[in-house]
């Protein structure tokens, strides 16, 4: 119904699906005949070619500001808002992350921050997993 404006059949589409009420869902569902895979420790961080960020929660303004650097240390832009996942949206369509572990790591970063701001806890940013195989020169 993506699209639909009808109120009427809208009204009617939930009625028809609620009365075929499955009950409710088994506590533990658990995908059968999908390969498992343990998780493993985190090895080495390779130092993204992209650059690295900065955060700074604004609680005062239900804010988030993020500061994205060249490896060098040169800044390169300012990306700001209040939802992450929004943030993380922008960082990644601009081409400002290159590694999926970068990427998971900012996007754990900035809910962090988004929690420090809601129950008014100190936020200070986590230092990824793993020694960095190249150093950035400052």
């Amino acid at each position: 119904m993506i699209g639909c404006e009808d109120v009427a059949a809208i009204e009617k589409t939930v009625e028809g699906l609620a009365s075929r009420n499955p009950g409710p869902l088994p506590e533990a569902v658990i995908a059968e005949g999908a390969p498992r895979h343990i998780a493993s420790e985190t090895g080495k961080l390779r130092l993204d070619k992209a650059g690295f960020f900065i955060i700074h929660p604004k609680p005062e303004a239900d804010w988030l500001i993020v500061e994205h650097y060249k490896n060098s240390g040169a800044p390169t832009c300012v990306i700001e808002g209040n939802d992450p996942a929004a943030i993380c949206a922008e960082i990644i369509n601009r081409g400002l992350v290159s590694q999926l572990d970068h990427a998971a790591y900012l996007g754990r970063e900035l809910e962090r921050a988004k929690l420090s701001i809601k129950l008014g806890f100190a936020f200070t940013q986590d230092h990824a997993f793993g020694e960095l195989e190249t150093k950035a020169e400052w």
